[in-house]
């Protein structure tokens, strides 16, 4: 029963199923607060104290340890993220944590690598994936680990497009998916990108680039209809043969020295400001 305004539209996610052990030590991390102090010890930032004293866990994004299968210890809340985290205890009885997709239980066994089998918390390579399988967290870099789709239960995402050649970071070797938020997301090779975000265009939806160059600001736009977001690569950024087919270009103000932000972390913000004007 709400016992204010504030409490009435209030929607709180159930905690039953999660442990109340502590977090694995070896896999914890140590937040550093800087105290408002730069690398001399001196006070730029007034009003800033130590803080509440967190743990960081560290996840396995990789899921590099393939074809050695582990059984899932625990579902641990992660105050870090807002997906829930499993602790895996491997068959050589080392200890990781990973994103814990929906359908994991306590006891399951899961694997990674060429021997892993479509399911829950498995992880696979791209080409050895089922069409249609709903899949997460993809890596776009070898050994950088998942990047890309880890926030797409929540954003909800429909589709990422990329292109099937010139673009290294995306293959069998470097692809994986790996336990995590359960996604319902397609990825779609092109061939010719261009002529696929002409039709996508042709559709109906509209066609926004996200650049540091962009006319406007993301919250000036209106993401209430159907919309595709081109990001540009990490090195190259956006054509401009692709640029003229947007209907728009896009910018996140960025307030510091450094006026640009990778691709993983401008994805994120403007994925983030369509939710929320959808939400409205």
């Amino acid at each position: 029963k709400p016992t204010t305004p504030g409490l009435r539209g209030t929607v709180l996610v159930s905690k039953r199923e999660l442990s109340k052990e502590k977090p694995h030590k070896s896999l914890t991390k140590k937040f550093k607060s800087t105290g408002g102090r730069n690398n001399q010890g001196r006070i730029t930032s007034r009003r800033m104290g130590g803080g509440v004293k967190r743990k960081y866990r560290v996840i396995d994004f990789n899921r590099s340890k393939h074809n050695i299968p582990a059984t899932v210890k625990t579902i641990e809340y992660d105050p870090n993220r807002s997906a829930r985290i499993a602790l895996l205890v491997y068959a050589d009885g080392e200890k990781r944590y990973i994103l814990a997709p929906e359908g994991l239980v306590v006891g399951q066994k899961v694997v990674s690598g060429k021997e892993a089998t479509p399911d829950v918390g498995n992880a696979m390579f791209l080409k050895d994936i089922p069409l249609g399988t709903i899949i997460h967290n993809i890596e776009m870099k070898p050994g950088k680990g998942g990047a890309i789709a880890r926030s797409a239960e929540c954003l909800q995402v429909d589709a990422i497009l990329v292109p099937e050649k010139n673009f290294a970071s995306i293959n069998s070797d470097a692809v994986k998916t790996s336990a995590g938020a359960l996604s319902k997301i397609k990825v779609c090779r092109s061939w010719n990108l261009q002529e696929s975000i002409q039709f996508l265009k042709e559709s109906g939806l509209k066609i926004v680039a996200c650049s540091e160059k962009g006319n406007k600001k993301i919250s000036d736009f209106d993401f209430t209809h159907p919309v595709a977001v081109v990001m540009g690569s990490e090195n190259l950024g956006i054509s401009k043969n692709i640029l003229k087919i947007c209907d728009t270009s896009l910018r996140i103000d960025l307030f510091g020295t450094i006026n640009s932000l990778n691709v993983s972390v401008a994805r994120a913000i403007i994925l983030y400001e369509i939710q929320s004007q959808r939400d409205e």
